[in-house]
């Protein structure tokens, strides 16, 4: 899986919110809707990779992320933790715009669906 470049994520903040990509302005300071999101956009019908993109907000303002960024390993233990099923491959980077740090959790696209918690 390759991280996305600038070009690309630009490209990707003139569309619209939909089944493949998701904005964030800020982490959610409740990880089940972290999980809810994340699973959301793993069990959407489709060939393509998902983006769930953090310092931006719905209107497409890029607010970048202050610290604390997260990290690869803490998106890991977040979905570890979380008693799914199994655990959908992504890889979790951070792309410079215009001096603001934008999170990237990037999701491949998977032909071992449904992804769920098995907690219900």
């Amino acid at each position: 899986m390759k991280k996305l470049t600038k070009a690309k994520l630009l490209e990707l903040l003139k569309e619209e919110e939909s089944i493949y990509l998701d904005f964030k302005e800020l982490y959610s300071e409740n990880l089940v809707d972290l999980i809810h999101d994340i699973l959301c956009l793993s069990n959407a019908p489709g060939e393509t990779d998902r983006y769930l993109i953090f310092g931006v907000s719905d209107d497409k303002t890029i607010k970048g992320i202050q610290n604390p960024h997260k990290t690869q390993a803490d998106i890991s233990n977040i979905l570890r933790s979380s008693n799914l099923n199994r655990i959908p491959e992504f890889i979790f980077y951070t792309i410079d715009l215009n001096d603001l740090s934008i999170d990237i959790l990037h999701l491949k696209n998977s032909k071992h669906k449904p992804f769920f918690s098995a907690e219900g």
